[in-house]
């Protein structure tokens, strides 16, 4: 391992293992908003995948009408 690495290792367990303290504040609606991009993210890999499941499967059809077309 290069010595670059293995810095960079123990910079990241350090940083992970001894946090610094946050001062934040999440309101309510935060997990309302963050559920809502979550299920919106999801709704749009299932419409993605259903595009491409069409396409796939209206070329697979298409080789199999032409090779019935074919062996009449």
């Amino acid at each position: 391992m290069t010595s670059k690495f293995v810095f960079l290792v123990v910079v990241a367990l350090c940083l992970w293992v001894f946090p610094s303290r946050a001062y934040g504040y999440l309101d309510p609606a935060t997990g309302s908003m963050v559920l809502q991009v979550l299920v919106g993210g999801l709704l749009a890999v299932a419409a993605v995948l259903r595009m491409y499941w069409k396409k796939t499967r209206s070329l697979f059809s298409r080789k199999a009408e032409s090779r019935a077309h074919a062996d009449e």
